[in-house]
């Protein structure tokens, strides 16, 4: 995503203190460091009204997206993705259209 758009500020959110440190670890080391920023925070809860339309928020597939995608709607601009989100029932009920 970052070599496909560059520019753009990329977040992500780790409710659990040690893999929010393992994350920002992984992040340290690419080239995308200086443009992800990863947060430790619970995401049904968080304000993101400090997120523009040109942020994005990566949500991971692994974790209930329904609350965390209308938190972001609610209180921020910011644009969303889902990781992987094959996983999600309107991404096949698309693709069999």
């Amino acid at each position: 995503m970052h070599r496909r758009f560059p520019g753009k500020k990329y977040y992500g959110m780790e409710i659990n203190e040690a893999r929010a440190k393992l994350s920002k670890l992984v992040v340290s080391k690419t080239p995308a460091k200086d443009d992800i920023v990863i947060i430790q925070s619970d995401a049904n809860t968080y304000d993101f009204k400090d997120f523009t339309v040109d942020d994005l928020i990566f949500i991971s597939c692994d974790v209930d997206s329904k609350d965390i995608v209308a938190q972001i709607i609610k209180t921020s601009g910011a644009q969303f993705w889902i990781c992987a989100p094959y996983e999600k029932i309107w991404v096949k009920n698309l693709l069999s259209k």
